[in-house]
């Protein structure tokens, strides 16, 4: 009986799934099972995964039809025979030694969720974008009320903890693995954390961009059934979990700002408007300028940052954010709030730290910003 079980759900993946595979094969801790489950692909996903099912026993292979990423990966945990489980998505990939990391601390600590930090890759693996390295928390209840703590390959699950909080859930979109960890630390499921980047997660424009406004309902669901009675765990007192204590307008608009910000960057700003504005008048979010520093964050960029990303950032990408706030502008009637919000976001890290490694002025392109727009918004 192998100790841990990797589950791969796979939908036309067929071109990175080799990437995942391989990973698991230079893994420093050799006592688990890969279990690849096919949701209905009609590429060559079922050759690759018949390939390495050949080469190695540990591999497992079996055929659904498409249902969706978390039935996937709930067919794959019937299957599991391993102790714990560790969902890696057919275009990612685990460092070496990630296995060996994360069931150390399991074992030593009998966590119920052990989870590392990760790297943002670009789509060839070839650089690094991002490094993430998380912290142990005290009270993950409250972080997870309101976010989501890593990417779902970056955790070791104890399958018995299941028992308590149910498998993935089928409705959801996305977000179904933030779904579940909440569910865990609602039940009182520990969590331990490796301090160390030990998986790769590859970003690209389809990670979320095409997708923000599924992407943007999953977060309103996740949020709202955190702070209402869930029929889904083992707990008969979730009185706790409400409005009062876990603010959901304090919630959510981190979640407007980056959707917001990523609906701009793909230029599609009536749905960042939409967003906005129905979220804010749902919830009676007050937004002020410095807030609007959320619409840059690593999710606005899929590439490195570099001095020709940043130039053509400012000239080709930074119109539509001026466009956006002009009409948060006039919905809100605030003379003045565009200016005041575009200076709040162009003046902090997110775009400061990296304008000066690469030695540009932030000024001099927000001045050039400025001057070239400023009569479209006249």
């Amino acid at each position: 009986m192998p100790k841990i079980s990797v589950i791969i759900p796979a939908y036309n993946q067929a071109k990175y799934l080799p990437d995942a595979l391989d990973c698991l094969l230079t893994q420093t801790y050799t006592d688990w099972e890969c279990i690849i489950v096919n949701d209905g692909s009609t590429d060559k996903t079922e050759e690759v995964s018949h390939k390495y099912c050949k080469l190695d026993d540990r591999f497992k292979y079996i055929y659904k039809k498409n249902g969706g990423l978390s039935s996937a990966r709930n067919v794959g945990i019937e299957m599991a025979k391993g102790e714990y489980l560790n969902f890696l998505d057919s275009d990612d990939i685990l460092k070496p030694n990630m296995l060996e990391e994360t069931i150390n601390v399991a074992a030593k600590f009998q966590s119920d969720v052990t989870y590392c930090g990760w790297e943002n890759l670009d789509r060839d693996l070839h650089e690094i974008l991002r490094t993430n390295l998380p912290v142990q928390k005290k009270d993950y209840i409250r972080i997870l009320m309101n976010r989501s703590i890593c990417p779902c390959h970056a955790v070791l699950l104890k399958k018995s903890i299941l028992e308590k909080t149910g498998v993935f859930d089928g409705t959801l979109k996305s977000c179904e693995d933030w779904d579940l960890w909440l569910r865990i630390a609602k039940v009182k499921g520990t969590f331990m954390v490796v301090s160390k980047a030990l998986v790769g997660y590859r970003m690209s424009q389809a990670t979320m961009s095409r997708n923000h406004m599924i992407y943007f309902n999953a977060v309103k669901t996740v949020l709202e059934r955190a702070r209402s009675f869930d029929y889904r765990i083992d707990l008969k007192d979730q009185t706790w979990f409400n409005n009062k204590n876990f603010p959901m307008s304090y919630a959510i608009t981190p979640w407007i700002l980056l959707t917001a910000g990523v609906a701009i960057v793909n230029e599609r700003i009536d749905d960042a408007f939409t967003i906005f504005k129905e979220t804010t008048s749902k919830y009676a979010i007050d937004i002020v300028p410095k807030n609007m520093k959320g619409l840059i964050t690593y999710l606005t960029f899929d590439r490195k940052i570099t001095e020709v990303t940043i130039k053509d950032f400012f000239k080709n990408k930074v119109p539509y954010y001026l466009l956006f706030l002009k009409k948060v502008e006039e919905y809100l009637k605030k003379p003045g709030f565009a200016w005041e919000s575009f200076f709040a976001i162009f003046n902090q890290f997110g775009i400061h730290e990296r304008v000066r490694e690469e030695n540009i002025s932030a000024k001099d392109l927000v001045k050039f910003a400025f001057i070239k727009f400023k009569k479209k918004l006249s």
